[in-house]
């Protein structure tokens, strides 16, 4: 007995452990990943803000702004100049700039030198009685690089004397000015001026009178042409033999020229002045000049200069702003995931956001970069009306708020800007709050422009503004109010389809009984459509009463059975006094058919496109609840209950939110009561508490989020709306046509 006891106990301890690591791996698996979103976007929204200030101290006030209390300089630091006004410094300073040229003197002696042993050579070979042939091949093992037919036309050409002096002079004149490979090769230099070092004494030059090589075979063309003396073969054989011989002797000499480059460079000073520590900077109610905002930037500069640069600290900024703008982003995350758990669930609703988060993170950015344009531009209000729209008014209203915050951290806490933005996109919000029609977006055009302009002015007006100050900031918010409305409509579309939501605009167009779904079931199932229509002002009373989407619900009634529309013969409602043709088929086939008109719903709603939000009342509308007819007279044929009893349950699921529990009521509801005899009020309640009790205990309505305050007031509108449908009218005694006219009743 006792090692029994053990192995429960042990199998126990088993289960609570296995189940706590269930729980460890959905919480993993359902809160980490969103964490990590919160995360991220609050990193990337980080990185909008300035890179080369770490960090901004908030009482020190910005160029134009009067500050609220005195600053005084707490160390001494200098008045750093602005980045583009050094950086024009430093181009001035670089345009006296001279690049160093260096003239190979080696160079400039080889080349003569093996100019002098050719033309000694030459005329060696000349008074020898060797044949011409060998002596062009002696000549050429010496100086490979000259053609043979050059060098025989000058062993042929008698004395070189004249002319080896006049081109040695030449030759020697240029190499000493210096031949640079190419021109195009040269630096650029502002002053148009080179320093050219021979190695004893430097010497400017301009860069027109710097010669190439192919400038210099130019010049000596012309330069030997000159020679009429000697005979035109002749020359053109001596040009040929210089040429080849000549090469450049001039280079640029980078690393001199990088030495003085960096020399010239620090001599222009960063900073144009002293602050001495206890230095008033601004005083209180004095208004931020650019003498005064310069200070101020150098100090915040200096002091990111002298701080430690461990790690830590260079960290400690960013990791500051990352934890400030995450605060409002996971007081979002806690608002949903507590009072908004169907939206929390959803990961695609929270990439929604964090998208439009991002986006108009981006666009404040680059507002807060102009000069020109506006804080008040911020687009704020499309936000609010979009998740307005999207999910319901208290989402718009906290996300109004989050990213409100988020925007005034982004410009250094500007109250203004989030009392702004936070009022208008409030009002925004409200004013799309029961927005059902595309066309009707003139009232929030109107709402949006007004309140804009309104709290701007009474925002600037607290700060003393002249009138001529507020109004072009007035115009700003009311292009702002204009415009979003406008840029709203557009967007919608897009973000039903990228998320997959469903706004109260597309419900509405969906419930327009002229839909083609709907229109065939009042031709091919009249009896479903009357009990689906019947089922709409039900559902849509209830789902009001507890604060539901009212419109939801009652599409969600029209369309719940579409299903039936395949087999409507099949389905009591639309017998119209025909016989039932169940009565010859086997119960579970029966079970079958009424199975089937779940699946063909959702094939139907998957052709006609319908969103999934709808196509969900079609699954959901019997959860797994039993088809209590068709089981008992299974069991009157003989089946075992234990054994059938999953065969005659709906698939589920189970209704997932609180619209889909209210039809899956509706559904029994309605047609129960079309089967009472005599609808008294008290019969109605009876049957409606009846089914309701029914459909709580069996635990059909688990996953449905509704509480049992939401349950009864459900029960005492379904009441109500059948009270009203099946009312009593007085019975009269016969008439005839004349008595009908004198005692008919006044209502």
């Amino acid at each position: 007995m006792n090692s029994k006891f053990r192995k429960i106990g042990k199998n126990n301890r088993k289960d609570r452990r296995q189940r706590q690591e269930l729980s460890l791996a959905r919480w993993w698996e359902q809160y980490l990943s969103r964490i990590l979103l919160g995360l991220v976007v609050a990193i990337l929204i980080s990185l909008l803000f300035p890179k080369q200030i770490p960090y901004y101290a908030t009482n020190l006030p910005l160029f134009g702004e009067v500050a609220t209390e005195e600053v005084v300089a707490p160390f001494d630091f200098y008045i750093l100049k602005e980045t583009s006004e050094y950086k024009a410094e430093k181009n001035r300073a670089l345009e006296a700039l001279i690049p160093v040229l260096k003239l190979d003197r080696q160079r400039k002696a080889d080349i003569l030198g093996r100019f002098r042993s050719l033309i000694t050579e030459v005329e060696r070979h000349q008074a020898t009685g060797l044949i011409l042939e060998e002596k062009i091949d002696q000549l050429h093992r010496g100086f490979p690089q000259l053609e043979r037919k050059d060098l025989a036309t000058i062993l042929e050409g008698g004395s070189v004397g004249p002319a080896t002096d006049f081109i040695s002079f030449w030759l020697d004149s240029l190499l000493q000015a210096g031949i640079i490979a190419n021109s195009a090769e040269l630096p650029s230099s502002p002053a148009g001026k080179f320093e050219l070092h021979n190695g004893e004494k430097a010497r400017l030059v301009l860069r027109e009178g710097i010669l190439d090589v192919e400038g210099a075979k130019s010049l000596l063309e012309r330069k030997i042409s000159a020679l009429t003396a000697t005979g035109s073969s002749f020359r053109r054989a001596i040009m040929g033999v210089v040429f080849s011989l000549l090469e450049a002797d001039l280079f640029y000499d980078e690393t001199q020229t990088e030495r003085r480059r960096q020399q010239i460079l620090a001599a222009v000073k960063e900073y144009k002045g002293v602050v001495s520590r206890g230095e008033v900077i601004v005083s209180a109610g004095e208004k931020v000049g650019p003498e005064a905002a310069a200070k101020l930037r150098s100090l915040i500069q200096t002091k990111a200069r002298i701080e430690s640069p461990s790690l830590l600290k260079a960290l400690f900024p960013f990791a500051g702003r990352v934890l400030l703008i995450s605060f409002p982003i996971f007081f979002l995350g806690l608002f949903l995931r507590f009072f908004k758990p169907r939206i929390f669930e959803k990961l695609a609703n929270l990439l929604l956001m964090a998208l439009l988060l991002l986006i108009l993170s981006i666009i404040a950015h680059l507002l807060n970069q102009s000069d020109l344009l506006s804080k008040y531009l911020v687009p704020l209000a499309i936000v609010s009306m979009l998740l307005t729209i999207l999910f319901d008014l208290e989402v718009g209203l906290v996300a109004t708020l989050v990213f409100s915050l988020v925007v005034g951290e982004l410009y250094r806490f500007d109250l203004e800007l989030v009392v702004v933005s936070a009022l208008a996109g409030t009002v925004a919000a409200f004013s799309v709050r029961e927005v059902r029609h595309r066309s009707r977006f003139y009232r929030p055009i109107l709402y949006t422009s007004l309140a804009y302009v309104v709290f701007i002015y009474l925002m600037e007006s607290f700060k003393l503004k002249a009138p001529v100050e507020i109004l072009p900031q007035c115009a700003f918010g009311l292009a702002n109010g204009f415009l979003s409305p406008i840029l709203t409509i557009g967007l919608l579309p897009f973000f039903e389809i990228a998320f997959g939501l469903t706004t109260d605009i597309t419900l509405l167009e969906l419930s327009d009984l002229n839909r083609p779904l709907l229109k065939r079931m009042a031709l091919e199932a009249p009896g479903t459509y009357h009990h689906s229509i019947m089922m709409g002002t039900l559902t849509e009373a209830a789902a009001k009463e507890i604060g539901a989407n009212s419109l939801l619900a009652r599409v969600g009634a029209y369309y719940h059975d579409i299903g039936k529309m395949l087999k409507p013969e099949y389905f009591v409602e639309n017998l119209m006094g025909s016989k039932n043709k169940h009565e010859k088929l086997a119960p579970s086939m029966s079970a079958l058919i009424l199975e089937a008109h779940v699946k063909e719903g959702r094939e139907l709603a998957k052709k006609a496109k319908l969103p999934k939000v709808v196509s969900d009342f079609i699954e959901q509308h019997h959860g797994t609840s039993l088809m209590a007819y068709f089981y008992r007279k299974a069991i009157d044929q003989g089946a075992d209950p234990a054994e059938i009893e999953s065969d005659f349950r709906y698939p589920g699921p189970k209704p997932a939110f609180k619209e889909s529990g209210i039809v899956m009521l509706a559904d029994s509801i309605e047609a129960a009561a079309r089967t009472l005899e005599d609808p008294h009020p008290a019969r109605i309640r009876n049957l409606v508490t009846k089914i309701t009790s029914d459909k709580f205990q069996s635990g059909e309505l688990d996953d449905s989020n509704l509480t049992f305050k939401e349950m009864h007031i459900i029960e005492e509108s379904f009441i109500q709306v059948l009270n009203a449908l099946f009312h009593h009218r007085i019975e009269y005694p016969e008439q005839t046509p004349e008595e009908d006219v004198k005692k008919a009743p006044t209502i």
